[in-house]
């Protein structure tokens, strides 16, 4: 949407045209990365590495995952809890 816009309004006014590619390509782009990249930022300035996990906490979380399923009827609201 960003060329079409930006076309009709430019054919209108350069100054409208030069606002809608602006407004448009923020959207378009800051947007969807700002999260990861703030997020990034803040974790490198902490010196954060990541998590750290050994092979029983991996074989805990598979068996967890294999087991889930197998609880919870197909239809059922078991696993919602009501507050």
């Amino acid at each position: 949407m960003l060329v079409p816009r930006t076309y009709f309004d430019y054919k209108q006014n350069p100054n409208y045209g030069a606002e809608t590619a602006f407004r448009e390509a923020t959207a378009t782009f800051i947007t969807p990365f700002m999260p990861g990249l703030l997020g990034m930022l803040l974790m490198w300035k902490k010196d954060y590495s990541g998590l750290y996990t050994d092979s029983e906490t991996l074989k805990t979380l598979h068996k967890a995952w294999e087991n889930g399923g197998k609880n919870v009827k197909l239809g059922s609201r078991a696993h919602v809890r009501i507050i």
